[in-house]
């Protein structure tokens, strides 16, 4: 199967209070948007990232979140995904 998303921002805690996102913080924010996803992608599945996957500037950060996350995964960078230049992130 292949998945489109976009906008999950991953570790954005301005994000919840901004848009009114159900969470009291943003480490159960991230634990329920990672359940979530692997709820309905297996590891067999493509996913499109179409931006802003995560906020931050820590390839590894973004490495180990994406390690996390099922399926083939194919990121299209946004403007909050500063990551991506990080020599440590997967190319």
């Amino acid at each position: 199967m292949v998945f489109f998303t976009s906008d999950l921002h991953f570790n954005d805690t301005k994000i919840i209070k901004r848009y009114g996102r159900a969470f009291a913080d943003v480490l159960s924010m991230n634990a329920t948007l990672a359940d979530n996803w692997n709820a309905a992608v297996s590891p067999k599945d493509k996913v499109y990232i179409l931006g802003d996957l995560m906020t931050g500037k820590d390839g590894q950060a973004a490495n180990a979140l994406l390690g996390q996350l099922n399926g083939a995964k194919y990121l299209i960078r946004g403007n909050h995904d500063e990551y991506v230049d990080d020599k440590a992130m997967i190319k």
